[in-house]
């Protein structure tokens, strides 16, 4: 995922890598689905109207998401029964990037 800002690999814990790729999973098919709503918005502004081919492809990619929000749930489940120390961490550290994005929306 190329600009993604996020914690050096060096602050990620080792067992917490499998929910680190999970959550990076999770964050690009979420920025997919909103990118592709975006376009269409700037469409439906300028007299546009949705196609089946536009509905199938927001489908797809809301159930790529959701498949990807799964995906993190299990894997930080799993970590917290094996290294709840290191769900720790890693939380703290989504979190700080969360606060950052949030940031630079203001």
């Amino acid at each position: 995922m190329s600009g993604e800002v996020g914690p050096p690999a060096a602050d990620i814990p080792a067992v917490a890598c499998d929910a680190w790729l999970a959550y990076q999973s999770m964050t690009a098919s979420k920025q997919a689905h909103y990118g592709y709503l975006a376009n269409l918005d700037l469409k439906y502004r300028h007299g546009g109207a949705r196609t089946l081919a536009e509905r199938a492809r927001l489908e797809t990619l809301l159930a790529a998401h959701d498949q990807c929000v799964k995906k993190f749930a299990t894997e930080i489940k799993a970590l917290a029964s094996a290294d709840i120390l290191a769900r720790d961490v890693l939380l703290g550290l989504i979190s700080k990037i969360g606060e950052g994005a949030a940031g630079s929306i203001q």
